[in-house]
Parts: structure tokens; C-alpha cells; sequence
């Protein structure tokens, strides 16, 4: 009886966006993903980061799209680092590399795509995972006219995804 009651409070949680419980390979289990080419921008930190640590002991090869951080946040080539470590200890030797983007600037996102399309790969994954927030009175606009919440949160994410989007592989 207590083991349903707990079910059912983990369950409520989850639901409200509470839960504090972290997830386990017994959650979300690993798979091979070996020879698969994955996209991660945002991933220096947070969920992004999260996701390339799984990924990397999974096998994949990534690519770390990732701003050129403030000193307060973790600096991309550690995230890289760190992935590395994990692919080589679960057995791969993937590929993982930083590529500079800079959500803000859509001649940055441009870029990055030709240099994706020059190497020729299929992409197998894109996490458009990129964003920021700002709570400042003062609204910033980006060079492009945007306003900067807006342009990396949004539009920015779809100019990536249909410049991309025909050389991705199922």
C-alpha cells in the first residue's frame, strides 16, 4: 500500500514539475549511438550539457554548439573535455568538438551551417536546446532587429533547423 502512495506522489510531482527525483539509465536507458552525428547547441550548461554527457557515453559523436561563454558559465572545450572522458569510459571513441555560434547574430548561425554542410556528415540528431532569459527593464535588440529573448529563443532556432534540416538521416 505505502510503495502505490509513493507511485502516485512521485507521479503528482513529476506532473506539477517538482520532482526532485534525478533520472536513472533504470528511467531513460542507454542506447547505441555509435557512427550517429548529433548537434547540441547550448550544451556547455544545464540541460544541454546533460544531454551531452549522455549522448557521449552512448557513443555519438557530437558537435558542442555553444556561444563563447561568460566567465561565470562553464566554458565549452571543458564541456568537451568532460564528454570525452565519459565516451572513452564507456568504451567509444567518439568525435566530440566545439563549434562557435552566437544565437544573437544570425550571420554566426550562417556560418556554423556552411562549416555543418563542408564536412559533408549526415546529422542524425539536432537539440535545438539554446536559449536565455532576461528580466531587465531595458529590452536588448540584436544587430540583426530582433530583440534578443526573442531571436535566440525562437526564430533563430528555426533558421538552424531548416538550414540543417536536409542532411539529417533517421
Amino acid at each position: 500500500m505505502t510503495s502505490m502512495f509513493s507511485g502516485l506522489y512521485d507521479l503528482l510531482q513529476a506532473v506539477r514539475g517538482v520532482n526532485s527525483t534525478p533520472l536513472t539509465d533504470q528511467h531513460v536507458p542507454g542506447t547505441n549511438l555509435t557512427d550517429k552525428w548529433i548537434i547540441i547547441s547550448g550544451s556547455n550548461n544545464g540541460v544541454g550539457f546533460e544531454a551531452a554527457k549522455s549522448f557521449a557515453s552512448w557513443g555519438a559523436n557530437l558537435i558542442l554548439a555553444c556561444r563563447e561563454p561568460p566567465a561565470w558559465e562553464q566554458h565549452p572545450t571543458a564541456a568537451v573535455n568532460e564528454c570525452k572522458d565519459l565516451a572513452a569510459a564507456h568504451g567509444h571513441s567518439s568525435t566530440i568538438e566545439w563549434w562557435p555560434i552566437d544565437m544573437a547574430d544570425l550571420s554566426s548561425v550562417d556560418a556554423f551551417c556552411q562549416r555543418w554542410l563542408q564536412c559533408d556528415r549526415a546529422l542524425h540528431i539536432l537539440c535545438n536546446n539554446a536559449g536565455i532569459a532576461e528580466s531587465t527593464v531595458q529590452t536588448r535588440i540584436t544587430k540583426d532587429g530582433f530583440q534578443l529573448v526573442h531571436q535566440v529563443c525562437f526564430p533563430i532556432l528555426l533558421f538552424l533547423l531548416t538550414l540543417l534540416v536536409h542532411t539529417s538521416r533517421y
